[in-house]
């Protein structure tokens, strides 16, 4: 019980900080269903908070599928509008981020019936968790509307830098050991 609570303790914090990064940098103007969709998410999650403090009253048990509802109905909405305006960076990033959040929690509750409960909860948290981790790194550490060129150009750099890589261990391999290349050490003198 102590880890699902750990859990919601740092999602609630990492939905907190992405609203604020998410409103912060104006990216509202981008896609203004995703900003409700936040603040549903933490909204819902204070009243958690609130209720967990009075002793989980009867009331979450009413309130918590209205927001399900709401949230589920909002993300599609959110999916919609970044799939019709997909050329805008924040768009895209969000139909990654959101877009792996529904197929993980997908997943899980069509084929997870077989697991426990507490598993369950936890592999649903993970798969909040994790994208809700990628769009707040998405969203503050790189500009969003610079993520899609950033990456490309990273993966240019990688393939890039392989090229040289490989030709100078191959170099190596064929000249051995000139000058200005350093020794190698002979088995022999190692006492193996």
């Amino acid at each position: 019980m102590n880890k699902i609570v750990g859990f919601w303790i740092v999602s609630s914090v990492v939905l907190f900080l992405l609203s604020l990064i998410y409103l912060h940098h104006q990216l509202h103007r981008k896609n203004s269903l995703f900003a409700w969709w936040l603040c549903i998410g933490v909204s819902m999650q204070l009243v958690s908070a609130y209720g967990l403090v009075l002793g989980y009253s009867r009331w979450l048990e009413r309130v918590w599928p209205l927001a399900d509802a709401l949230s589920y109905g909002l993300t599609v909405a959110v999916l919609i509008a970044a799939v019709s305006h997909r050329h805008c960076p924040v768009n895209e990033t969000l139909l990654y981020g959101l877009g792996a959040m529904v197929a993980f929690n997908a997943l899980i509750r069509w084929f997870g019936g077989s697991l426990s409960p507490n598993l369950r909860c936890w592999l649903l948290n993970i798969a909040f968790l994790g994208p809700a981790i990628f769009l707040l790194l998405s969203f503050s550490n790189i500009r969003a509307d610079q993520l899609p060129l950033r990456i490309k150009t990273a993966i240019e750099n990688l393939v890039s830098q392989v090229g040289p890589v490989r030709q100078a261990a191959f170099s190596h391999a064929l000249h051995g050991n000139r000058p200005g290349h350093l020794p190698q050490p002979s088995p022999w003198r190692s006492g193996c």
